[in-house]
């Protein structure tokens, strides 16, 4: 395959990843509102230890960086491709 056909080819698989990742968004979000709430996890506390309170920001962050991973990985696929 030529180079054009491997560039679009790589934007096609970006698409589709990015997509993906769109769509299973909201379930990633329905589970961090289900960890982050008082019956599990209470990252609203203001007696929280260092530990609790690194999981509630990683918990926090999680969306993103799943997201950010995807994206990440489409644009190395497109990379290495071309």
């Amino acid at each position: 395959m030529n180079k054009k056909g491997t560039i679009i080819l790589g934007v096609m698989w970006f698409t589709f990843a990015v997509i993906t990742a769109i769509i299973i968004m909201p379930s990633l979000l329905e589970i961090v509102t289900e960890a982050r709430a008082p019956a599990n996890l209470n990252c609203v506390a203001t007696n929280l230890t260092t530990g609790t309170a690194m999981t509630c920001a990683f918990i926090d962050i999680a969306p993103a960086i799943f997201f950010l991973a995807v994206v990440g990985s489409s644009l190395a696929l497109i990379k290495l491709t071309s």
